[in-house]
């Protein structure tokens, strides 16, 4: 008997109106191919499909809160990659599902001890992985197909094309719009960021220009407000008004119609149209850069940091957009101390907007030295580092045994780990500096579990991945540490909420079991 296909092409007397899951599979595996549990009331069975036809998309559902179709094919078909939450990504896996469990892998797998890959047999593991990967790659052939198909029948094509300029998580919605009204899709044409603002509305009413007002009335009257704003500017759309009109009753500026679609969930918190007109730059990438560099500025210190930002952004002496970031970061610090918070004792000139990069690197530089140099004395000094320091391959592993330090390794190398003081003096966590020559490489945090020490995570300067090589030697070192036990402690028993938690030594995952008495864990600490 011909068996059906889990998903296929969506037909009426009309045609094709796009790509669903087929009426005999089941409804529930649907819902946990999209994300959700068979109870999720959130997420209905039908999100997965992607309906395309105009006409079809009066009656359809739209997809709020969640990221959507991309509208174009898709590759990969992995885990991670940048097509994993779209609408395409989920009915492929509905697809590869359905597959595997027709060649005998039930899916989900199983998740016990010693089975990978659907068996504890090294030669069946080899077997199912290749069939794992390869329905995988035909169920991305099949999708493929299924969306060039729909693309080409039920799409409206200069919607498509307006659409696919906004980012992946926006296109649907725009696309939507434009193809329900062409004086919509001549809107995303001609001003983005006013279109994403009015058609993408449960995403951008969290980044509205208003926002600094949320905190006067409750967030539900705010949401209702922005809604209602957003309704009078779509029929002021449909009535064909102008730009102008339609842009004061979103709050929006004129000298946003600059921003390209790409850009256009950045510019929406903008503070300052006359740093759009004369300071924000042409080229896409660019423009996202110095919109984030100049955002993350006035939420970390306020207007004055985000104006220095938006003429500096591209003098500082750095590669990517992260480590730009990271930069205004650090001197937010400085400048909210500057404002009279936390550490104002140790500044020597406050900020001003006016200042020149130099000025306000030097400046900065100092203040952070001036705090670590402060944090001296037994209470700042850390309990004795869980492994002593040694050199590996030439690369040095430093425990940070004080408050001081860390805050210079947090300065020097743009990330978070100054603020982990309270975990390390607790016991719970320790810090280590990995160097070469001298040269801070990266940091890497290691936290207790048990008697067992786990590397929690490794980060290079702004946050970077770390170098292969660097994280093996590091990983290497670990493993040849004898297991760490704390003085007067149990390695493997400690108190949560009344009881015992026990860790079992033979457990790879660390995995916690919680137990009443600590006689009872006699028979796990052989």
């Amino acid at each position: 008997m011909f068996e059906s296909k889990p998903v296929e092409l969506l037909r009426d007397r009309r045609g094709i109106y796009g790509i669903g899951v087929s009426d005999p599979y089941d409804i529930e595996a649907l819902a946990w191919a999209c994300g959700a549990g068979p109870r999720d009331t959130y997420r209905t069975p039908h999100v997965g499909n992607l309906i395309l036809r105009p006409d079809m998309l009066q009656s359809g559902k739209e997809c709020e809160y969640r990221p959507g179709a991309v509208l174009q094919k898709i590759i990969g078909g992995f885990r991670h990659g940048m097509f994993t939450h779209s609408n395409e990504e989920r009915l492929r896996q509905v697809i590869h599902h359905e597959a595997l469990i027709r060649a005998g892998l039930p899916w989900p797998p199983q998740h016990e001890k010693g089975i990978k890959y659907w068996s504890r047999d090294k030669k069946q593991q080899d077997r199912n992985r290749q069939t794992y990967h390869g329905l995988r790659r035909g169920s991305l052939h099949t999708i493929n197909k299924l969306i060039d198909i729909a693309l080409q029948e039920a799409a409206d094509p200069a919607a498509l094309k307006v659409a696919r300029r906004f980012r992946f998580c926006h296109r649907e919605l725009i696309y939507r719009a434009g193809a329900k009204s062409l004086r919509a899709m001549q809107l995303a044409q001609a001003f983005p960021v006013l279109a994403f603002a009015i058609y993408c509305r449960d995403i951008a009413h969290f980044w509205s220009g208003d926002r600094d007002s949320y905190g006067i009335e409750s967030a539900e009257a705010e949401v209702r407000q922005y809604r209602k704003r957003v309704q009078e500017a779509s029929d002021l759309v449909e009535r064909g008004a102008r730009l102008r009109d339609v842009a004061a009753v979103m709050q929006i500026p004129m000298a946003l119609r600059r921003v390209k679609p790409g850009a256009a969930h950045l510019a929406v918190a903008c503070h300052n149209p006359e740093w759009i007109i004369s300071l924000m730059p042409d080229s896409l990438p660019r423009m996202r850069t110095w919109l984030r560099a100049v955002d993350h500025a006035h939420l970390r210190a306020g207007p004055d940091l985000a104006e220095w930002t938006a003429g500096h952004a591209f003098q500082i002496p750095v590669e990517s957009e992260n480590e730009i970031l990271s930069f205004v970061h650090d001197l937010a610090d400085w400048v909210r101390a500057s404002h009279g918070n936390d550490g104002h004792q140790f500044v020597v000139r406050p900020f001003r907007p006016t200042m020149s990069l130099r000025t306000v690197t030097k400046l900065s530089g100092e203040w952070h030295e001036a705090v670590a140099s402060n944090l001296t004395g037994p209470q700042h000094t850390f309990p004795a580092p869980w492994f002593p320091a040694a050199k590996v391959n030439g690369v040095e592993i430093i425990p940070i045994d004080n408050s001081a330090d860390l805050d210079r390794e947090g300065a020097s190398m743009h990330h978070c780990v100054g603020t982990y003081a309270e975990e390390v003096r607790a016991g719970r966590y320790y810090v280590y500096s990995i160097c070469r020559d001298g040269e801070r490489l990266a940091t890497a945090g290691l936290i207790l579990i048990g008697d067992r020490v786990r590397l929690h995570e490794i980060r290079g300067p702004c946050n970077a991945a770390v170098p292969k090589q660097i994280t093996a030697i590091v990983q290497r070192w670990l493993g040849a540490q004898a297991p760490y036990r704390a003085e007067g402690q149990n390695p493997r028993l400690w108190e949560v909420d009344g009881g015992i938690a026990l860790c079992r030594a033979d457990n790879p995952d660390g995995r916690i079991q919680i137990i009443e008495k600590e006689e009872e864990a006699s028979e796990w600490m052989l």
